[in-house]
């Protein structure tokens, strides 16, 4: 619990982006026409929301924080979760938020078992 005090993370959608925030500083944004889908994810004691990308990499991403390797996050994702992005700490009342979201909705995904 301490952990996720500490680094309180959103994601905010907008009509063109998906931002990735970490105590109310932009990390990176997504644009949204390249997210092929959006889903809930649950692995052991770990919830968050999965991002697969229509086409790996094929829009510039903005990155806000110079420190961050989005390169890293990604292959961190890829190699822990199976998915281009994953962001952890997100619960399924966010992911359910998402649903209402005019520019995401017709991304965000439930699985077959969901």
């Amino acid at each position: 619990a301490r952990e996720r005090e500490q680094t309180i993370s959103a994601l905010v959608v907008s009509e063109k982006t998906l931002t990735y925030k970490i105590q109310g500083k932009n990390i990176f944004s997504i644009p949204i026409k390249t997210i092929a889908s959006i889903y809930f994810c649950k692995k052991g004691q770990i919830e968050g929301i999965e991002v697969f990308l229509a086409t790996p990499f094929s829009e510039r991403f903005i990155i806000c924080t110079p420190k961050f390797s989005l390169k890293e996050f990604h292959n961190r994702s890829k190699r822990k979760f199976g998915c281009d992005f994953f962001f952890p700490y997100f619960y399924e009342k966010t992911f359910q938020a998402f649903k209402e979201c005019h520019s995401i909705k017709e991304i965000v995904k439930c699985r077959a078992s969901e």
